[in-house]
């Protein structure tokens, strides 16, 4: 599980870690999602750490396939 109260450059570096598998996972308004690629800075789906913000770039919602931030903004609201 994902620790958003850490460092920005410890969740990427955790995050790379599991990808692709096991997979950091993270639980957003009751559902769980596999995060499978982040970035440290401002993208369209962020999540504030203790130092900043990182990008959630590659993701996959529970019972989904695996996609891009960009193409699960235009079918799902968080």
């Amino acid at each position: 599980m994902i620790d958003w109260n850490k460092k920005s450059e410890e969740i990427v570096n955790f995050v790379r870690g599991l990808s692709p598998y096991p997979a950091a996972w993270s639980t957003i308004n009751n559902k769980t999602y596999k995060i499978f690629k982040i970035a440290v800075g401002d993208g369209p789906l962020k999540m504030k750490t203790a130092d900043g913000f990182v990008s959630i770039e590659e993701l996959q919602p529970e019972g989904k396939k695996r996609m891009k931030t960009s193409d699960f903004l235009r079918g799902y609201k968080i």
